[in-house]
């Protein structure tokens, strides 16, 4: 493929503003609960509960675009022709052609792996980061009649760099790490997390729990269609948190992104979801980017201020070429008025990636007692 050609195509590109301010009264659709994620709450730590519905998008093999991807504002130099800019938009046009490429797959099980990760600063003048992590396994049946499985495995918790282990090792290299959590106008919590990793919980995921497949299957394949679809589950919060107020964009980023990573849905669905992300304002792209795992891709961030101060910047993590996302995290970027327990600024906070998903007839482990 001519890079040059390919990247004056991407900079011709002008996604349609879809600016329309949702009705913030509309009523909760059960879309909400299925595209929600363990996002960090402003209030409270990202919970490792049992969701509904983990899926994710599939990593089928896809023919790379080999196209350079480029920081907003930043410049590329091509061998071909003149310099191009490419800005987050674009990045995620490029990423919509690549899905809508993809092969629809096929089987009786939505099988997922995702690694999950949070840090947190233990109390006290002498605290340090730690960071923690959780690997879900999921079966997700296609047929109402199978059932399916979810595992949560606790990885255990350490400090989070060499500083943080000299930390922890002056605080008499405990077993265990204490969180202590304080904001405005809520009780502090405290929760001791253990070092060592423990014994995998297996759960059934029934017929009803949450959308079904087939349901995920009949989404518009139109960006806008797509968006007033999500929009009618807008409520004014946080989808990880009631009570937590978001922004329609930030929202329509955070549930698009979980779409596009953890859903699955036809290519053309996913390619739908980019061009929806695209056409938010405010957004910027980091084409250095790697995950907790090592990955590289193309990060687009957004940027939420919090309610009563402080800043969050959510990022999805893109595969361009393949047309899929790799994982997502949520970064401090101002320190939130009166909250302990949280991650210094230009911190990751809370982090999900994903290391294998797909269609397959593999069946999932017998979970005969729910645990």
């Amino acid at each position: 493929m001519n890079t040059h050609h390919s990247l004056q195509r991407l900079a011709d590109a002008r996604p349609p503003q879809l600016d329309p301010r949702p009705d913030p009264g509309r009523r909760r659709r059960d879309l909400e609960r299925a595209f929600a994620t363990d996002r960090p709450s402003r209030l409270r730590r990202p919970a490792n509960r049992r969701p509904m519905l983990i899926a994710a998008v599939g990593l089928a093999a896809a023919a790379a675009v080999g196209i350079p991807l480029l920081g907003q504002g930043a410049f590329a130099p091509s061998s071909s022709g003149p310099t191009i800019v490419v800005s987050a938009p674009q990045v995620l046009l490029a990423a919509a052609m690549s899905a809508e490429a993809l092969p629809a797959t096929d089987g009786a099980f939505w099988r997922s792996s995702e690694l999950s990760s949070s840090v947190f600063r233990t109390p006290g003048p002498g605290g340090y980061l730690v960071e923690e992590r959780h690997r879900f396994d999921t079966w997700t049946a296609k047929s109402p009649t199978d059932p399916g499985a979810w595992i949560s495995t606790n990885l255990g918790a350490a400090p989070l760099s060499p500083a943080d282990e000299e930390a922890w090792r002056n605080a008499g290299a405990p077993d265990r790490f204490t969180e202590a959590l304080c904001v405005p106008r809520e009780p502090c919590t405290e929760r001791v997390v253990p070092a060592a990793s423990e014994p995998p919980l297996a759960f059934p995921v029934e017929a009803g729990d949450g959308i079904s497949p087939a349901q995920l299957q009949q989404l518009p394949t139109d960006q806008e269609a797509l968006r007033e679809h999500l929009l009618k589950s807008y409520t004014g919060d946080n989808p990880a948190a009631a009570g937590d107020p978001m922004d329609p964009d930030t929202w329509l980023f955070t549930t698009g992104s979980g779409l596009i990573m953890k859903q699955p849905v036809r290519p053309e669905v996913r390619a739908a979801a980019f061009r929806m992300l695209a056409a938010l304002p405010g957004m910027t792209v980091d084409p250095h980017a790697h995950d907790v795992l090592g990955r590289a891709g193309t990060a687009v961030s957004m940027r939420q201020a919090v309610e009563g101060g402080g800043v969050l910047e959510h990022r999805v993590l893109i595969d361009v070429g393949a047309g899929i996302a790799l994982g997502e995290e949520t970064v401090v970027v101002e320190p939130i008025p009166g909250h302990t327990g949280l991650p210094p600024a230009g911190q990751r906070w809370h982090s999900t990636v994903v290391e294998s998903v797909g269609w397959t007839d593999e069946r999932p482990p017998a979970v005969p007692d729910g645990r």
